[in-house]
Order: C-alpha cells, then structure tokens, then sequence
C-alpha cells in the first residue's frame, strides 16, 4: 500500500492537548491496493458468481425433477386407490350373495324330517357357512371402517329381548356348547346400539371362544350396570391368556404377540374389528384373564338408552 502523502500535525497549542483536526483530504489522502491485487479479486468474485450460479441451477433442477417424480406417484398412488375402491364397491354386495344361498339352502335341509340322520353333517355345515359369513362381515366391515363409509344407526335396544333371540338364531354351533345367562330377566337392560354391529360384535366373540376353547365350552353371559353406561360381560373357560397381553388382543392381525394371521386365529380383524364397532356406538370392548388356563372375560360396554 502506498501512501502518496504524509500527514503532520503540530500541536500548536502547547499549553493544551488537543490536535489540530484533519481536513478531509480525499482522493490526496487513500489507501489504494495494486491492480494486481484487484485483478485477482474480480477473478475470485467471477469464480463465485459462476459457482452459484452451477449450484442453483443444479439445486433449481433437482427440485424441478423430484417434483415430477412426486406427482407422478401421487397421480399413481390416487389412481390404485380409485381402481381398489371401485373393485370393492363392484363386488361388496356380491361377497355374501353365494354364503346367502348356501346358508338357506342348508336351513332349508335341516328342517326335513327326512334327513335326520344328516343333521350333524347339515350343523357342521351351518357351522361353517357361518365362520364364512362373519370373516366376509369383518373383511366388508373392515374396509368401511377404513374408508370411514360405515354407518352406524344406533337405536334403543332391550338386551334381556336381543341376547335370547340371537342365540336362538345363531347358527356358530353352540348346540353342543353350555350357555349360562345370569342376569334379571325381569329387567329391561335399554342401551342404545346398532343391532346389526351388535351381533358382529357377539359373532366375533363367541367364534373366538369356539376356536379356542374345548369341546365342552361354557359361556357364561351376565349384564352389569354402573352409572350411564351398560356391560355385558361374554365369559369362557378356554386357555385364557397372560394378562399384560390384553390390549394385543384388539390389533389387527396380531394375537398374542404373533404377527399376522394364522389358519386357527382366522382373519385376525374379528377383535379388532369389534373393538372399532364398540367405539362408533360410543362404548368399549375390553379383554380379561387371569392367566393362561383360567379363560377369558370380554367386557363389551354399552351407553344406556
């Protein structure tokens, strides 16, 4: 740096130490760099300029192509979920049409006194028409549930009238099964409920104690009530299971700690499923054992009517 001036101040006061001010004096008095060292600062801010201008080209690429590509996806994405809610809207109301017609086919059989030595052969097969008929009401269910299309009518229900009837119509094989009911009969036990989601929700528990407990199974059914709210409380002496496993119960397809479904446990949605349907009404479904070989309690929670 060159200085192509110096500067000297006198103190012309010497009784004082103030110093006479500067004058400005520029251009005569500057700090000016060599045109070497210029030039090698305008290559370095031009190598800059080019270096962000490279990278915000790249970056301004990047998101141009990646935003393609997203939307591309998403315009995939949306129409695989067009294709299967229509393939499911297409063939919902045709699932139960054939267990229909077999099911009726075989009622139709049963009452022929013709054919009582084919009555535990038409049972059986009742039996398991019904196993497919609530495992195509929890898959049907299951999907609604998730594309939020069930609707539910809830309406005032007695139990001491709806839980005779279902059983006397239920077709899950509980002839060979002990069923015991303790609660008054005189009263009405009114809870608001949809009878159809109701009976999956019966469906669902009594062929999980058919699946699970012994020949000799014993369901013992009991109603309780504590402030608005109705239970009903479905008991059998199956295996039961350990109690810290309670809420893997209501997973969808997990049980007991077992991922996915298998041949014995069905669909793995029926608990699960039930549990959803309990939480729509406005109530609760929960699971109690006291250990494995000591059965299993399931406590459906209704609101009173």
């Amino acid at each position: 740096v060159l200085f192509r001036s110096v500067i000297r101040v006198e103190n012309r006061n010497r009784n004082t130490h103030l110093v006479k001010q500067l004058s400005p004096l520029w251009p005569n008095l500057a700090v000016r760099p060599l045109p070497k060292t210029i030039s090698r600062i305008k290559r370095k801010n031009n190598r800059l300029k080019i270096m962000l201008i490279g990278e915000a080209s790249l970056l301004g690429l990047i998101f141009i192509i990646t935003s393609f590509l997203l939307y591309q996806y998403i315009q995939l994405e949306q129409k695989t979920a067009a294709e299967i809610r229509a393939f499911w809207e297409r063939t919902a109301h045709k699932i139960k049409t054939p267990i229909s017609g077999i099911k009726a086919l075989l009622q139709t059989l049963q009452q022929q006194k013709e054919l009582k030595s084919f009555q535990t052969y038409i049972e059986l097969a009742l039996q398991k028409v019904k196993e497919q008929e609530i495992l195509a009401d929890n898959i049907l269910s299951g999907y609604q549930l998730k594309t939020e299309k069930i609707r539910l009518r809830p309406r005032r229900l007695s139990l001491t009238e709806y839980l005779p009837r279902y059983f006397q119509n239920s077709s899950l094989g509980l002839s060979r099964a002990k069923v015991e009911h303790f609660y008054d009969r005189e009263k009405s036990y009114s809870v608001r409920a949809d009878p159809h989601a109701l009976r999956i929700i019966l469906d669902n528990l009594i062929d999980n104690a058919l699946k699970y407990c012994s020949p000799e199974l014993v369901l013992t059914i009991k109603i309780t009530e504590k402030k608005n709210q109705v239970v009903l409380i479905v008991k059998d002496n199956g295996p039961g299971f350990p109690p810290e496993q309670a809420e893997n119960l209501f997973q969808a397809f997990k049980l007991s700690g077992q991922s996915y479904a298998t041949e014995k446990s069905g669909s793995g949605l029926g608990l699960f499923l039930a549990r959803q349907l309990a939480w729509q009404m406005k109530g609760d479904l929960k699971a109690h054992s006291e250990g494995k070989g000591k059965g299993a309690e399931f406590h459906l929670i209704l609101p009173r009517a």
